[in-house]
Order: structure tokens, then C-alpha cells, then sequence
């Protein structure tokens, strides 16, 4: 008796949240998300969970995939609606669909490096202490690549590690590149013994820098440009433009959360965990993701994003300096053709963001006690 009580008085509690949020299950709108298996992707997993999706009548399926290029095959299938992403990886394949647009700014990841092997290779650290000036320094660390092994995912940290081998004067020719299909397989060839050194996503990044035998040699700020990463939502051109509620809806669920990931970190930093542990194979902790949060991961809210990621040429993380350096690294590669991806075209999320704020119930709703 006292089991059919509960879930009698469980549903009624569900029933009337949702009528009194005026939304029923029978007008949510389902919208199919590609998520990647990386912390700076978890945050619409931690709104899912709370419920911040269907405060505004929308029900997120949240899809795993291993990389972009899977999400994008299933956007063009029409197996999914929207999909999270690298604008920095979307690039390479813009070309050949012309319709993806870039309609939110996630986040910016700072926490890209090159991981070596301690006692074979210097330090950019160590270097400093060292000589004491940073262009000596940042010029040594690199050039002490030369002739060396690689091991990485070209699609993806190719762009990253030509940027940063150009600020000792080399080029992708003068090192050798052993291509992996997905990070998780390259971190693991890399723990085998293959390569000197490694780059790729922040969780395999901390499981290979939890071990003793590997050193971070040069992360975002000496590799420059290239190390500024941000994480993105895209969708085809079609969807949005006859979907434009939707596309507002999530990017407010995804401001609101922002305001959990400021105020009550303790509230989503587990959620977000327990999917990524699962997705990417890891065993992050709680702690540790709070750390990497705070530091690696720039989680901008509705009000730093005014003057960060939008905040035109003089913000140090506005989005079109990093999609412009980027757009140069692959015509030089070959990836696409000179001309033919233009920022503004492809990256829409600053006129998203313009009109969210012209949206005052979602502003109001972004903003409501938490």
C-alpha cells in the first residue's frame, strides 16, 4: 500500500510541475542532441537531469558520439536535430556541408597540450626557470621537436600542432604524425610506449598526466592561437531557420545552467561526471572535474559572454579571432579552399546571442532564482 502511495503522489507532484510550467508531455518537443564524450560537453547532459529542458517545453535525447564527424553524419541523415562540437574541427568538413551552422558558443577549452615523456624531452616550465624570457623559451620548446614522433588525431589537433610548431620556425614536414581515428585510441597507443609526445582531449590528457612517466610540456599559452579551443552546438541551416524557438529555448537552458555551474557547482559538476565517466571511459572525480572546470574550461554566463566570447576584437576570447586563426591554419593545410569558409557565414552564434537578448521571458527565465 504505502508503494502505490508513493508512486500515486509522485506522479501528481511530476503532473502538476509540468502543468504549472504550462507544458504537458504531450506538447514537449523532442530535439535528438549529438553530444562528445568531453567535459566541456556535459552541460546540457546536468539540464537534462535538472529538468531546465522541459521548463521550457523542450525534451532532450541526448545521443553519444565519439567524435564530430559521426554527430555530422547523423545530422545529415536527419538521425538528430542539433549537435555539440569543435567549430575548430567543423571547419575541416564545412566544405563539403555547406548548410552546418555554428548557433551557440559552449565553451572555451584552455587545456590543450603536448604531453611527453619525463626525462626525454624539456619542459616549457622548466625553460622558463630557466632563461627566463618567453619567446627564447617558447622558440626552444618547440624546436626541440624536430624529427619527432607524434601521436594524435590529425583531423582534429593537426591545425593545433602546425600553429605550434611554427613558432620555432617548423612545419608539420619536419615531424612524423602517427594518425589515430579517435583520441581515446591515440592516448592509449601513447601509454603503450608508441611516440614522443601527445596531444588530445582533457580527459585522456589527465588519465596520461595522472601517471608518473609523462610531463605537460607546452600547453595553450605556448602554443599560442592555436591553443584557444572552443566548444560549440551546430545544426543545418533549415532546422534553425524554421526552428528559431527551439534554437533560443537552448541556448537559454544552456545560460541557465551556466548560472548551476557558477553558483551551485555541486548541483551539476556530479551529473556531468557520471555521464563523462561512462561516455569517455574515464574515472574522474567530482574534485577533479571542479578543478578542471574552474581552470582549463571557460563556462562563460549570460553576462560574461557580453563581454568575453561577444565582446569584439578588444575581448582576448572573442569567438571570430580564434575561428579566423583556425580558418588561415587549414587553407595552409589543404583542408579547405582559400576563401571559401567565411566566418560570419558559418558561425552564427553572435546573432543568436542578439536575439536571446531581445528575448525578454527567456532573459527573465535565465535569470529567475535558481
Amino acid at each position: 500500500m504505502k508503494k502505490i502511495l508513493f508512486f500515486v503522489l509522485t506522479f501528481l507532484f511530476l503532473f502538476g510541475f509540468l502543468i504549472n510550467s504550462g507544458f504537458t508531455q504531450e506538447n514537449m518537443i523532442t530535439v535528438k542532441m549529438g553530444v562528445m564524450p568531453y567535459l566541456d560537453y556535459t552541460p546540457f547532459v546536468a539540464a537534462h537531469e535538472l529538468g531546465l529542458d522541459k521548463d521550457l517545453g523542450i525534451n532532450l535525447d541526448l545521443i553519444p558520439f565519439p567524435q564530430e564527424s559521426a554527430g555530422i553524419r547523423a545530422l545529415v541523415t536527419d538521425s538528430i536535430n542539433v549537435c555539440e562540437g569543435s567549430v575548430n574541427v567543423l571547419l575541416t568538413v564545412v566544405s563539403q556541408t555547406p548548410d552546418l551552422r555554428v548557433f551557440l558558443n559552449v565553451c572555451q577549452f584552455k587545456g590543450f597540450v603536448f604531453i611527453g615523456r619525463k626525462g626525454q624531452t624539456k619542459t616549457f616550465n622548466e625553460l622558463m626557470e630557466e632563461i627566463k624570457d618567453f619567446k627564447i623559451a617558447q622558440v626552444k620548446v618547440f624546436e626541440q621537436m624536430k624529427g619527432k614522433k607524434f601521436i594524435l588525431n590529425k583531423t582534429s589537433f593537426g591545425g593545433m600542432l602546425k600553429g605550434a610548431l611554427s613558432n620555432a620556425g617548423l612545419t608539420l614536414d619536419d615531424v612524423e604524425i602517427i594518425d589515430f581515428a579517435d583520441d581515446a585510441k591515440a592516448a592509449a597507443a601513447f601509454l603503450r610506449g608508441e611516440g614522443d609526445y601527445y596531444t588530445g582531449s582533457l580527459p585522456q590528457e589527465v588519465k596520461l598526466l595522472s601517471e608518473d612517466e609523462f610531463v605537460a610540456v607546452a600547453g595553450n599559452e605556448a602554443i599560442g592561437p592555436g591553443g584557444l579551443w572552443f566548444s560549440n552546438a551546430f545544426a543545418p541551416e533549415e532546422y534553425i531557420n524554421n526552428n528559431m524557438d527551439i534554437i533560443l529555448k537552448l541556448t537559454a537552458i544552456h545560460y541557465r545552467t551556466m548560472r548551476y555551474l557558477k553558483e551551485q557547482p555541486e548541483k551539476v559538476i556530479p551529473l556531468m561526471v557520471d555521464y563523462l565517466n561512462k561516455a569517455a571511459a574515464t574515472n574522474m572525480t567530482v574534485e577533479e572535474a571542479m578543478n578542471l572546470a574552474k581552470v582549463f574550461t571557460d563556462f562563460q554566463t549570460l553576462e560574461d559572454s557580453k563581454n568575453g566570447v561577444y565582446g569584439g576584437k578588444d575581448s582576448p576570447s572573442y569567438w571570430k579571432k580564434s575561428v579566423d586563426h583556425y580558418i588561415a591554419e587549414n587553407e595552409a593545410l589543404g583542408n579547405i579552399e582559400k576563401g571559401k569558409v567565411k566566418a560570419d557565414v558559418f558561425v552564427i552564434q553572435e546573432e543568436i546571442f542578439g536575439k536571446l537578448l531581445e528575448n525578454e521571458t527567456l532573459v527573465n527565465w535565465i535569470n529567475k532564482d535558481l
